[in-house]
């Protein structure tokens, strides 16, 4: 259960969906009714990397935490973030995946988003994983090291790509630097949506490779969504 919190006046008692200000919110940065707006995907659904016809290796956590369904409020949310630089509803968003990782128990020692390519950023001017990822860690008071996984490849956009291309594509395209050290580390591996799950499975097992135990978390997901 959620429970109001009373803020001082700052961005988090400024509701980033209907830009209206309030002294109580259920959240930071979301008002009680966009809060109720959102689709929560229900506990008994879980998004998992099950049905993938990959191996990954045992340190890599098979379900996959995701508060949402990648529909409605959510996807007009994501879409504004990666094609109109609005990303500041990740200042709700980010709390509201450290509830989510609350809930599951999953204790880390660092945050690491999924990194996009030097020339992807520097078109859209910031990665919206590495957002999601600085106020989920604000929440759970943990570090974010962005610099820990880099994207060598410049991949065709995955939304673009039919399945097996995705997961061809992404195959060697994340590193971890030489000189980080990551062996009995946990980690939270963030991203902002899970498709196919190419792109995330091959950045967990690029971290995984390094030592680290990590568990992957999506803002959201249509995975095992009913189909009406």
């Amino acid at each position: 259960m959620l429970i109001p919190l009373t803020l001082t006046p700052s961005f988090a008692d400024f509701c980033q969906f209907c830009r209206q200000r309030s002294r109580v919110t259920v959240m930071p940065s979301i008002c009680g009714h966009c809060l109720s707006r959102l689709p929560f995907r229900p506990k008994r659904i879980p998004v998992s990397f099950a049905e993938l016809q990959v191996i990954l290796p045992p340190l890599v956590s098979k379900m996959i935490i995701c508060p949402f369904y990648y529909t409605g409020v959510v996807r007009q949310s994501i879409l504004r973030m990666k094609f109109s630089g609005r990303w500041h509803t990740a200042r709700a968003f980010g709390p509201l995946l450290a509830n989510a990782v609350r809930r599951e128990r999953v204790v880390a020692d660092w945050i690491v988003p999924v990194p996009l390519h030097d020339s992807r950023l520097k078109q859209r001017g910031f990665n919206q994983a590495e957002k999601l990822a600085v106020f989920m860690g604000s929440a759970l008071d943990l570090p974010v090291r962005k610099s820990w996984l880099v994207r060598r490849e410049d991949t065709p956009r995955q939304s673009e790509a039919e399945e097996g291309a995705r997961f061809r594509a992404v195959l060697n395209a994340f590193e971890v630097p030489e000189n980080i050290r990551l062996d009995n580390q946990a980690v939270l591996l963030v991203d902002d949506v899970y498709t196919t799950g190419a792109t995330l499975a091959a950045a967990a097992k690029t971290l995984a490779a390094a030592g680290a135990y990590v568990q992957p978390v999506v803002l959201a997901s249509n995975q095992g969504k009913p189909m009406i």
